[in-house]
């Protein structure tokens, strides 16, 4: 039910201001659903009714005068990760202008929180130019039960804190100043880390003398360890600072156990947000995620993700500037993708706020091993060198080997650590043949059966394919190739192959055995899009086929 009334007119008044306009509006509104303001509130279900009731007035040149209520009725709140709806209480919100001057008057009992907000505020010389508008109140909230927050965050669970605030403000709408404290006491859990911060205790502070500036003080214990928070802002300027000092502190306890001792300087001003110092990590044992494990999917370089503006993202706020030295400890072990190891080292990290974040320094392998070919080879030198590129993409220079009597087979893994190359070696220097039967087998290839020399064969064939191919493309390239690199044919030996497009439709190839003198050679003539015919001949016979394929 929507009513509103407005009367406008217009008297003569005796004296020196002659004539004077009067306008006045009276609005009442009842039984508005909160449901519509939905869209607005990021999945938050809100079961409420609104009403509004009040009026306004001007009488010429004189400042208005406005008197608003707004209350909501008792209902439900149902946040979007919520397994069931919490119960609201009334609030009531009454606005007044009156003398160039706005009071804010609020006051809402919230149950799920144990606790309620009362603010009462004051906001003078509105009508003044130049944004003097004097702020004055105060706001107090004591929230005793803060466990329906994790509703709202599921990522935080077993929230087990309290809220107290209590402040007067001053000041300015542009620059505020506040007396008074807040404080958050308790503890919670990440579980996706595996931690529990217990206890939590933080306190944001100021006082009489210099009640623009804020201080924060507190501690967060996690694990054995601690991490002492000490900070400050300054309302006027917003221009404040954060120092993070910790010892032994739990930063994860789940496939990757990790503690940290930081020593961290967080500066914020008007042109960039930056983080400097330092993190020792003085034990850390890191294995694979289980969403890496299993295989996860990642989306391709060429996918774009409809209403996302990375461009936009990174213009909005103030630029992220970090440089922080990273040294680890004497127990740091990894145990990923093929290598177990003990690491030593230490790398700088930096972000400029545009690109990707950075990194230079060098991580050595202390002692471990790094399984190759089925097998774990020792490690007799190996290190993760940074050279200032991205983060993710280290350099790997890695010596594995293994003894056999008086034979020293190994192998040397280089290059990204994203695809890595490897290289063969031995002492005494023998074939690539012979050194795979050494790191397979444990024997010379003279102390082999044939079926174990095949399968020497086929993973010595498999290592250059792996980095021969890349030697090969300039080969493919210059005599205009379609095709060239190594293969399995369809008696499951290892093969050589050359292919060749003569017309969009006729297809030629040669292959020929690696293992055996044998050699094939290959037709393949497209009909339409669904019939192929092909054939075969090599020394053994010849044959066609006529295939059918369709795809769904």
């Amino acid at each position: 039910e929507l009513c509103s009334e407005a009367e406008r007119y217009s008297e003569k008044v005796k004296g020196k201001r002659g004539r004077q306009m009067v306008t006045s509006a009276t609005i009442a509104l009842n039984q508005l659903s909160m449901r519509l303001f939905d869209p607005w509130l990021g999945g938050t279900l809100v079961d409420s009714q609104l009403a509004a009731t009040g009026h306004f007035l001007q009488s010429g040149d004189a400042p208005p005068s406005a008197e608003i209520f707004l209350s909501s009725s008792s209902g439900l709140l149902t946040p979007p990760f919520a397994l069931e709806p919490l119960p609201l209480e009334p609030a009531a919100l009454k606005l007044s202008l009156a003398s160039d001057q706005l009071n804010v008057q609020l006051a809402a009992k919230l149950p799920s929180l144990a606790g309620e907000l009362v603010a009462d505020l004051q906001v003078a010389n509105l009508l003044v130019a130049g944004g003097d508008q004097k702020l004055s109140g105060q706001i107090s909230a004591d929230f005793a039960d803060l466990t329906m927050v994790s509703q709202f965050v599921p990522d935080i669970q077993g929230i087990a804190a309290a809220l107290k605030l209590n402040a007067k403000l001053a000041g300015s709408l542009t620059q505020p100043r506040m007396d008074g404290f807040a404080s958050l006491k308790g503890g919670l859990e990440v579980p996706a880390l595996g931690l529990f911060l217990d206890p939590l205790q933080l306190t944001l502070r100021s006082d009489a003398e210099a009640i623009e500036k804020l201080t924060l003080t507190g501690s967060v214990s996690s694990g054995d360890g601690i991490i002492n928070l000490d900070g400050h802002l300054d309302l006027a300027t917003m221009i404040g600072g954060l120092q993070l000092q910790g010892e032994n502190f739990e930063a994860m306890n789940s496939e990757i156990n990790l503690l940290v001792n930081p020593d961290l300087q967080l500066a914020v001003d008007q042109e960039a947000i930056r983080l400097q110092g330092k993190v020792e990590i003085p034990y850390a044992y890191i294995i694979p995620p289980k969403e890496i494990a299993s295989g996860a999917l990642t989306a391709s370089e060429d996918v774009v993700f409809v209403g996302s503006d990375t461009a936009q993202a990174k213009q909005r706020g103030l630029p992220f500037l970090s440089d922080i030295e990273l040294l680890l400890g004497d127990k740091v072990e990894v145990h990923a993708l093929g290598l177990s190891a003990r690491l030593l080292g230490s790398m700088k990290i930096s972000s400029d706020g545009h690109s990707a974040t950075r990194a230079s320094g060098s991580i050595s392998v202390a002692s471990g091993d790094y399984r190759l070919f089925g097998q774990d080879l020792s490690i007799n030198r190996g290190s993760i060198i940074y050279t200032g590129g991205p983060l993710d993409s280290p350099s790997l220079d890695l010596r594995v080997s293994r003894m056999i009597d008086d034979v020293e087979a190994g192998a040397r893994v280089y290059g990204s650590v994203n695809a890595p190359q490897t290289t063969l070696y031995s002492i005494p220097a023998m074939p690539d043949s012979a050194v795979m039967s050494y790191l397979l087998l444990g024997r010379g290839p003279g102390e082999s059966s044939g079926s174990e020399q095949a399968m020497v064969m086929q993973a010595t064939m498999a290592l250059a394919m792996s980095g021969g191919n890349n030697i090969v493309s300039d080969f493919r390239d210059s005599f205009a190739l379609d095709e060239i690199g190594f293969s399995e044919d369809t008696q499951g030996e290892s093969a050589f192959f050359i292919g060749k497009y003569l017309t969009p439709d006729l297809y030629i190839r040669y292959g020929i055995s690696l293992l055996e003198a044998m050699e094939v050679l290959t037709l393949s003539y497209r009909l339409s899009p669904m019939w192929r015919l092909e054939s075969q001949s090599s020394r053994e016979g010849s044959g066609g086929d006529l295939l059918f394929t369709q795809e769904y």
